[in-house]
Formats: structure tokens, C-alpha cells, sequence
């Protein structure tokens, strides 16, 4: 008998410690996040492209640049929950995203080839609360098409 209360005792202690454990385990954080390509020009839009002026709080930020007009070419909301990598395929490039824990964000930034492939151009790694906070990161680099203008990969939470 007294062993049989024993094996209860010792069985209801392990259970109520695995409880505490799981009490304490923080859930997955899920970041909901907006990947927009965008293209810094001083011209126009160009007729037949579906082009969106880029919204004025993020042209806002972009004045310290020289360009006058920002075309956003495709914008894709994407989930990251964990550390589990996501992609969100913008145009000729793909941007991926993961949270690499201690509080960072990692932005892959890939070319696609006209092979579909993609080729790694660069790694960013960002503190999740600047996102949180309502800043900005940005990717950018020279158009190989046209001289002058530019290409840029902005992320931001997605609201």
C-alpha cells in the first residue's frame, strides 16, 4: 500500500513539473510581414506596366535618396512563425525570410535566373523589434536595365 501511494506521489510530482515546464515555454512568435520590390526612377511610369506609386509614409522614408518616383512592382505578405524559413517571390528576385532567435530577423535576397534558379546576392540580419517598431528594412542595389535608376526590396510589418 505505502508504496503504491509512493509510485502517486512521485507519478503526480513528475506531472505537475512537466505542467510547470510547459507553463513556461514561450509559443512560436509569428511575424507578419510585407516584402514590396520596388524601383527608384526620376521618369514616369511607363505605359502598359502595373506599376503603384509606392504609399507616402514609405516614400517618406526614401527621401534621403535621390529619386523622384517609386513604382512598386509586386508586393507579397508573408508569415514567419519560428525558425522555419518562408519566401516570397518578388518578380526577378525572391526574398527569404526566417527568425534566427535572439530577437533578429535573417533576409536572404535571391536573383531568379531566367531558369527559374535562384543565386544568393546578400544576407541581412535585423533586430525584430525595429521591425515592431514601425522601421524599415531595406535592401537595395542599381538597375542593370536602365542607368540611373535603381531597385530596392523593402520590408515592413504587414498590417
Amino acid at each position: 500500500m505505502k508504496s503504491t501511494i509512493a509510485r502517486l506521489l512521485v507519478a503526480g510530482l513528475f506531472a505537475w513539473s512537466i505542467g510547470l515546464l510547459a507553463l513556461g515555454a514561450a509559443p512560436a512568435t509569428e511575424l507578419k510581414l510585407r516584402s514590396q520590390l520596388v524601383w527608384g526612377t526620376d521618369g514616369s511610369k511607363p505605359d502598359g506596366k502595373d506599376l503603384v506609386e509606392l504609399d507616402a509614409k514609405l516614400k517618406d522614408k526614401l527621401k534621403a535618396l535621390r529619386w523622384k518616383n517609386y513604382w512598386v512592382i509586386k508586393s507579397e505578405d508573408t508569415r514567419v512563425v519560428g525558425k522555419e524559413p518562408r519566401k516570397a517571390m518578388l518578380d526577378k528576385c525572391a526574398v527569404e525570410l526566417s527568425d534566427v532567435g535572439n530577437g533578429h530577423l535573417e533576409v536572404k535576397l535571391y536573383s531568379v535566373g531566367a531558369d527559374g534558379k535562384l543565386k544568393l546576392l546578400r544576407t541581412v540580419t535585423e533586430p525584430i523589434e525595429k521591425l515592431v517598431k514601425g522601421g524599415t528594412l531595406i535592401i537595395g542595389g542599381d538597375s542593370k536595365d536602365t542607368w540611373d535608376d535603381a531597385w530596392m526590396v523593402i520590408i515592413t510589418m504587414s498590417h
